[in-house]
């Protein structure tokens, strides 16, 4: 695994702040969720140096994947590992440093990309339309998208459909939190 020392600390309060100030920026319509995307932040959170633009930029633009990548199952040994959970207890902003790190790590560039297509939720039409229960395919379609949907909502075009009644009852049919943008 990788040494975390006190300037961890910083660099935890910096990413902690770029997510903060991510709020601020505009989401574009279609997010790629690759993890690689994120490989200029590898370096500052091995050695503890502040981050790059680019790393910010880049963790900005990544925001709506990172939940994604988290629930990867390449990565659950990481999350559940001794060491994870001694960073978690010691210090909970940490543990946002050790998740990024493991996101990078070999079996995270093995992570499947999501590609925000609205196109992907065509079998949820029905249930947003008229409230009916979703198809198993609607569920996991949606669950595929979930990363993309604040993306969807600042599309003036796609926030009617995505911000409705009957699309925040099937999410909840579905099991899928609705995010918080």
């Amino acid at each position: 695994m990788m040494k975390l020392s006190c300037c961890g600390v910083g660099l935890c309060v910096v990413v902690m702040m770029a997510m903060v100030l991510s709020e601020e920026a505009r989401m574009a319509e279609a997010v790629t969720c690759s993890p690689l995307e994120l490989s200029s932040c590898l370096e500052p959170i091995r050695s503890g140096t502040p981050p790059s633009t680019t790393c910010c930029q880049k963790l900005r633009e990544q925001k709506p994947c990172l939940c994604g990548y988290l629930k990867n199952p390449a990565l659950k040994q990481f999350v559940s590992s001794p060491t994870a959970r001694k960073v978690a207890s010691t210090c909970v902003a940490l543990c946002v440093v050790v998740m990024v790190a493991m996101m990078l790590s070999e079996e995270a560039r093995m992570a499947e990309a999501v590609t925000c297509s609205p196109v992907q939720l065509s079998s949820c039409l029905g249930p947003i339309n008229s409230g009916s229960p979703p198809s198993t395919t609607c569920c996991q379609k949606l669950r595929e998208q979930r990363p993309c949907l604040c993306g969807y909502l600042k599309n003036p075009s796609l926030r009617q459909y995505v911000n409705s009644p009957n699309a925040r009852k099937l999410a909840s049919n579905c099991g899928v939190p609705v995010p918080q943008c």
